[in-house]
């Protein structure tokens, strides 16, 4: 690599990301949905000539699940088994939105050199850290920033704001009570991938104007750092893990092999007598111990070299 392809490739590295993924997490009635259809009117409003100004799109994974579950089951009340059928199909949407964005704009700048940018906003409880996990691998798949707003209510409230809903858009009291006792708020000191985070108030006036210069200048940066993403961290762990195991198994073996080798010797030694044929059905009998042993992976393979001798001496 010349110094001037790695001169360019840290410009890269440092370039703000074209797409920001903000993901809304907070109990039904928090606020959630008013506030996306809120902020993208906001950002939409903005003269589109300044840098202040971005595309803005909303995939609402309530609306999702309702289209699934009136398609699955002619209703949309909730159902475990179709609630999760709709939250695949919106993750799926996500991801084909995130795909068409970056494409579009990378398509879009290398044409005529234009800046744009566009604001993805996730909309759903995401009350669990491994549901916002998913949400962030798909920032790091598409090379987009991520940041977290979290819209805080507390129970009572949202049960108040639930209970006024439309019927069919209700929350089951039960389901809420077990979506509070569950929920996991956002933290970047224990969780790095979710240190970039928004904590609002449902309760308080929410200044979009605030909110949006907060997020544009800033959290909104580079894209997710794909070493650091979950994917990455697994999979290094995982061929970690690969290679221990194979270095393990690879040091049993030889010292498998190496007290096979004794334990031959010994055994014509200690028998001047000892036919050929019996010989090699000692022989035949230890390889096929040794490969059980080594097919079943001991973790104390200390403890399977002496059970290993055992059985050589005992033949």
């Amino acid at each position: 690599e010349t110094e001037t392809e790695a001169e360019a490739e840290a410009v890269k590295v440092k370039v703000k990301a074209k797409v920001c993924v903000l993901l809304l997490c907070g109990l039904p009635g928090a606020g959630k949905s008013t506030l996306a259809r809120k902020l993208k009117h906001f950002v939409e409003l903005l003269t589109p000539s300044t840098r202040r100004s971005a595309q803005v799109s909303v995939v609402c994974f309530d609306d999702v699940g309702d289209q699934v579950a009136k398609r699955e089951c002619g209703k949309d009340e909730y159902e475990p088994a179709v609630w999760k059928s709709g939250r695949i199909e919106a993750l799926s949407k996500l991801e084909s939105e995130l795909c068409t964005s970056t494409s579009t704009l990378a398509a879009e700048q290398k044409e005529n050199e234009k800046e744009s940018k566009q604001l993805v906003i996730v909309d759903d409880n995401m009350q669990l850290r491994s549901m916002r996990r998913e949400v962030y691998i798909l920032a790091r798949k598409y090379r987009t920033d991520f940041v977290i707003l979290h819209l805080a209510v507390s129970l009572p409230e949202a049960l108040k704001r639930n209970a006024g809903r439309e019927r069919e858009g209700r929350v089951p009291e039960h389901v809420l009570h077990k979506m509070h006792s569950s929920f996991e708020s956002p933290d970047g000191t224990q969780h790095k991938w979710e240190a970039k985070t928004i904590a609002l108030n449902a309760l308080e006036d929410i200044d979009l104007e605030k909110v949006w210069n907060e997020l544009l200048h800033r959290l909104w940066s580079v894209a997710v750092d794909d070493y650091h993403s979950p994917d990455s961290q697994n999979e290094r762990r995982m061929e970690g893990q690969q290679i221990n195991a194979r270095s393990s198994l690879y040091q049993l073996d030889q010292r498998l092999r190496k007290a096979l080798s004794a334990a031959v010797a010994s055994w014509k030694s200690g028998d001047p007598s000892l036919s050929g044929d019996a010989l090699r059905e000692k022989v035949a009998k230890a390889g096929k111990e040794k490969k059980r042993i080594l097919e079943e992976k001991p973790e104390d393979v200390d403890l399977a070299l002496v059970n290993y001798c055992d059985l050589l001496y005992s033949l």
